[in-house]
């Protein structure tokens, strides 16, 4: 039985198609198509996009005007899954074998290379500069939280885990709202608002310290 509010249903599909569209033929190679989009054969949540998708709403703008963003960052979210199961040495994934299991280490990294980069492109397509530094930022600071995952040890503090946590899921959680209002139109001290992660607007900081809690609780051999 399905969980989700109709709200939710109802704006999955589109955001579906809008990702089959972009990753259906970018290579001559089959092959090469099918490592791409084996990331998105196993289902998923896809809270990041409809997280753009109902900002974009709930201020006022198009929803169907966010699809491309809303794609794109699900599609980076991807990418940071194949980099992390490729790091953390995983097998499995949403009950099938993650994408270095199933291919090689190298389709793995190559693949997460393009994910991200093709993200990065259908974003630039809005020609909106604060959409720019706001998916920048993230993949900055996803990058610093994976760095810092790797180099810490099993004594790490808990609040060195929560701000890794932060780092590696916390920011594109806060990119998927303010991409959101950025398209509708949204900008100054509230946009900035949307994405930062302090003062009163960290609801999606705690929001995604619950996701982040639920899944590793659901993910774990207890």
């Amino acid at each position: 039985m399905s969980v989700f509010p109709p709200v939710f249903k109802s704006w999955r599909g589109p955001i579906q198609e809008k990702i089959d569209k972009t990753l259906e033929t970018n290579f001559d190679r089959e092959e090469a198509n099918q490592i791409i989009k084996y990331m998105f054969k196993t289902g998923g949540k896809r809270c990041r996009p409809l997280l753009v998708v109902l900002s974009t709403k709930a201020f006022g703008g198009d929803p169907n005007e966010a699809l491309d963003a809303a794609a794109a960052l699900e599609i980076i979210h991807a990418a940071t899954l194949v980099f992390d199961d490729l790091i953390d040495k995983d097998q499995v994934r949403r009950g099938a074998p993650t994408v270095h299991m199933a291919f090689s280490n190298e389709k793995a990294l190559t693949s997460g290379l393009f994910l991200a980069s093709k993200g990065v492109q259908l974003l630039s397509n809005y020609k909106n500069q604060e959409i720019m530094r706001m998916i920048g930022s993230t993949l900055v600071d996803i990058s610093r939280g994976e760095l810092l995952d790797i180099i810490s040890d099993l004594n790490a503090s808990v609040s060195e885990c929560i701000a890794i946590a932060d780092l590696k899921t916390a920011s594109l959680f806060g990119s998927a709202a303010g991409i959101g209002a950025a398209i509708a139109g949204v900008d100054g001290k509230d946009l900035v608002g949307m994405q930062s992660l302090e003062g009163p607007e960290e609801w999606h900081s705690r929001f995604r310290m619950m996701y982040w809690t639920s899944t590793m609780v659901r993910e774990s051999n207890y």
